[in-house]
């Protein structure tokens, strides 16, 4: 049986439902995966697929990196994906250069860093590193053109969507009752159908203000129109 080895700083509530997913159709298939974290949760060990512990500890130089120990535990792997994020370059470069001969690594991730402009070195260190993975998961089509932009193979990248778990909420959804739903409207004052709804982190990379600008744009067509926002 074939092993995959998937790290990450953290197991997310709304990724789970994938792995459990990801789990069943692998054993199927004579693939065993295997979750790997940095930041240790108790939780990890009632999921429904294996998971495991690589301790991250966070260096602060100029920006925050994360040093992993426990990465023998990889070993028998034969392939690891890990995030493609500012903060695993140490990680990256360690899975890269001191691999063993059989075993593949890929990154998962944007394909580009969006959030903000990096220095001109971190930029050249961070496309070398993609430049050495066997293969890179993108989360969009777009990301998939930059990497190719950056001349990163396009049979070598599959593009999975960094999406949510669509079929749970419309199943949560089902379970509300019509006087339950008055109830959280009124409590919340809400009182027209035309609602948005905002749900993620209140960050600059999040360009909320070109958000703000878009609901004004709307307020000024449909009068009624109500915003949400969760984090």
């Amino acid at each position: 049986m074939k092993k995959i080895a998937i790290v990450l700083d953290s197991i997310p509530n709304y990724r789970i439902p994938f792995f459990e997913q990801l789990y069943s159709v692998g054993r199927s298939s004579e693939i065993d995966y295997i979750v790997y974290t940095s930041k240790f949760n108790e939780q990890d060990k009632q999921l429904n697929f294996p998971t495991g512990h690589v301790p991250g500890w966070a260096i602060t130089y100029p920006r925050k990196i994360y040093w992993h120990t426990n990465l023998e535990v990889l070993d028998d792997s034969d392939l690891v994906i890990i995030e493609q994020a500012l903060h695993n370059p140490i990680l990256a470069w360690r899975l890269i250069f001191r691999r063993s001969e059989n075993r593949l690594v890929a990154f998962w991730g944007h394909g580009g860093y969006w959030t903000k402009k990096n220095p001109r070195l971190q930029e050249e260190i961070l496309w070398r590193l993609i430049s050495k993975v066997d293969a890179f998961f993108a989360y969009s089509e777009e990301g998939a053109i930059l990497l190719v932009e950056h001349g990163f193979p396009l049979d070598r990248i599959s593009v999975l969507r960094n999406s949510i778990d669509t079929t749970k909420i419309y199943s949560e959804i089902a379970k509300i009752s019509p006087e339950s739903h008055r109830q959280w409207m009124k409590k919340n004052e809400l009182n027209s159908t035309n609602l948005g709804c905002f749900i993620g982190d209140y960050k600059k990379e999040k360009h909320l203000d070109f958000l703000f600008q878009a609901i004004s744009l709307i307020r000024r067509q449909v009068s009624d129109f109500q915003m949400i926002f969760f984090w």
